[in-house]
C-alpha cells in the first residue's frame, strides 16, 4: 500500500530543521507522496527547496490568513508577484494554504487576499488548498463568486470542518475534503466522514500539528495536559488516520488505500 500526505508543514519549526530525516522515515513507512503548503512568502520558497530535493515531494505556495494580518496590502501584492516567478516550476502543484480564519481578525482584509490568491490559481491553472475556521458561509460565498470550472476536482478543504453546506458544495462541484489526526478523537468528524462520498476523501497529517490518537493521549500524559505540546506530528503518523478511516467506514484496507491514493493524485493533477 502507498499513501499520500496531502498537507504537511515540513517548512516550519520544528520540522524544518529535520525535514530530511522526517521524509526518509515517512518513505520507509509507505508515505510515498507529500505536499508541503506555504503559509507566507519565506516558507513557500523553502517548501520549493525541500520538494526539489526528493522524489514525490511537492509543494504549494500561498499566504495563510493568520500570516497576513500584520502585512499591508502592498507588501502582500509585492510578495505574491515574486511568487509568480515560481508557479511554473514542476514541483509547485497548488496555491495554498489560503482561506479565512475567524480567529485571525481583520476579516475584510482576509477576504481581499483570499480572492487575490483564488484568481492567481485560476490564471496559472493551479489547485487550491483551502483553510477555513468557523467562516464557512463567507468562504462558500467567495468560492461561488469566483468559481471557474477548472476547479472541479482541484480544490481541497484542508482539515475540513464537519459542515453540511461545505459537504453539499463539495459533492456538487466534485471537491475534496481533507481528514487529519483530529478524526481519531473528534466524534463529530467521525460521524461526518460517513456522509462523505469515498471519491472526495483525502488524508492529511497537518504536521507538526494535530497529533492523532493514541500518540495524542501519550503526549498529553507526558506533558501534564498542556495542549500546545501535542506535537510534533509527522507524516509517518498518516497510517493512524488511515486505520481510523478503515474502522469507521468498515472497508478493505487495500481497496481504501488505493482509492485514497487515486483521489490525492487526481486532486493535484499528478494522475
Amino acid at each position: 500500500m502507498k499513501f499520500f500526505d496531502t498537507h504537511c508543514h515540513l517548512n516550519i519549526p520544528p520540522l524544518r530543521e529535520i525535514y530530511k530525516e522526517i521524509i526518509e522515515s515517512a518513505q520507509k513507512n509507505n508515505i510515498d507522496y507529500i505536499v508541503i503548503p506555504g503559509t507566507n512568502y519565506e516558507d513557500s520558497i523553502f517548501a520549493i527547496e525541500i520538494a526539489n530535493s526528493f522524489n514525490n515531494i511537492y509543494c504549494a505556495l500561498g499566504f495563510h490568513p493568520n500570516e497576513i494580518i500584520e502585512l499591508s496590502l502592498k507588501e502582500i501584492i509585492i510578495k505574491l508577484d515574486k511568487l509568480k516567478n515560481n508557479l511554473n516550476e514542476d514541483k509547485v502543484i497548488a496555491i495554498g494554504e489560503i482561506g479565512l480564519d475567524k480567529k485571525a481578525g481583520n476579516f475584510d482584509f482576509q477576504k481581499e487576499i483570499f480572492i487575490l490568491q483564488i484568481r492567481l490559481a485560476k490564471k496559472y491553472n493551479k489547485p487550491l488548498i483551502i483553510h477555513n475556521r468557523e467562516l464557512s458561509n463567507d468562504l462558500l460565498k467567495i468560492l461561488k463568486q469566483e468559481w471557474n470550472d477548472y476547479f472541479e476536482n482541484n480544490i481541497v478543504f484542508h482539515c475540513t470542518e464537519p459542515n453540511e453546506e461545505i459537504l453539499e458544495f463539495a459533492k456538487i462541484k466534485k471537491l475534496y475534503l481533507g481528514f487529519d489526526g483530529d478524526l481519531t478523537y473528534r466524534k463529530d468528524k467521525q460521524e461526518f466522514i460517513k456522509k462523505v462520498p469515498l471519491d472526495l476523501i483525502v488524508m492529511e497529517t497537518d504536521s507538526p500539528f494535530l497529533l492523532p490518537e493514541p500518540l495524542r493521549t501519550f503526549i498529553k500524559h507526558q506533558t501534564r495536559n498542556k495542549e500546545e505540546n501535542f506535537f510534533p506530528n509527522k507524516p509517518e503518523n498518516l497510517i493512524l488516520i488511515f486505520n481510523k478511516i478503515v474502522e469507521i467506514l468498515n472497508l478493505d484496507k487495500e481497496i481504501l488505500a488505493q482509492k485514497l491514493l487515486e483521489n490525492s493524485l487526481r486532486l493535484f493533477n499528478l494522475k
